[in-house]
């Protein structure tokens, strides 16, 4: 069609019998628009389904959100359980863009011990990342099992002891202070009662007599807490370091 539009003069007008035989002959224009009318429904149906399909950009979204710094650890220790959690929910779990089975995924690629154990045989879908939540936090997530193994980690702290030199006495209450350090913030996180007679006595169970009358001594002033305890003996360390070559 367009080389006979750009026909002029004689040319076209020679050419006019065989266009008008060709079109006698050979009904195209019906035929052009059945290919037109075929072609508009391709569209709409290609419109159609890419309605239906998942949108790649989000799915593109969802993994640019995806964390990008190494995932906490669980293997089973109830002390160390919530704030497993919260850093997981921080990571994983509070995030919109991936589903509840690849967040499962995620969650148990952090899992290992008794803990991977407990979900492991769960299949990996959408169901699945609610139970594992609720074994989880059944087995490791309460209250009271958390504050006894709390108190069992406060008994386990090792003895400080002052007859072994000014260095080994040195060494040995810094890695008291720094595990004893760990538990409160421990017990803190769990909302725990720190300031507890107990809690003070099994610290101060732990002290050589040298720093065990230090602490008497600063009890004097009043208003004893365990979080005084706690500054009282990193104080008393700072000292001691400073004197230890």
């Amino acid at each position: 069609m367009s080389v006979r539009t750009n026909m002029t003069g004689a040319e076209r007008t020679a050419d006019t019998p065989i266009y008008e035989n060709f079109v006698t002959n050979t009904p195209y224009l019906g035929t052009l628009f059945q290919l037109k009318k075929y072609l508009k429904n391709l569209r709409s149906s290609r419109q159609i389904l890419n309605s239906a399909l998942p949108d790649p950009n989000q799915s593109t979204q969802s993994h640019m959100h995806l964390p990008k710094i190494s995932l906490p650890k669980f293997s089973g220790n109830c002390i160390e359980y919530v704030s497993f959690w919260n850093s997981f929910c921080a990571g994983v779990h509070d995030l919109s863009t991936i589903s509840n089975s690849v967040k499962f995924s995620y969650l148990k690629e952090c899992l290992s011990g008794p803990a991977l154990l407990l979900v492991k045989s769960l299949p990996l879908t959408d169901a699945s990342y609610n139970e594992a939540i609720r074994l989880l936090k059944e087995n490791y997530g309460q209250p009271e099992e958390i504050n006894r193994n709390l108190h069992i980690s406060l008994r386990k702290l090792p003895t400080v002891h002052s007859n072994h030199g000014p260095e080994i006495l040195c060494k040995e209450l810094s890695t008291f202070v720094d595990e004893f350090e760990i538990i409160y913030l421990q017990m803190l996180e769990q909302n725990f009662d720190t300031n507890t007679l107990s809690i003070q006595m099994e610290i101060e169970g732990k002290l050589p007599p040298p720093i065990l009358e230090e602490i008497l001594k600063a009890k004097e002033a009043g208003n004893w807490s365990t979080d005084k305890l706690r500054n009282n003996l990193k104080t008393i360390l700072k000292r001691k370091l400073g004197v230890v070559p």
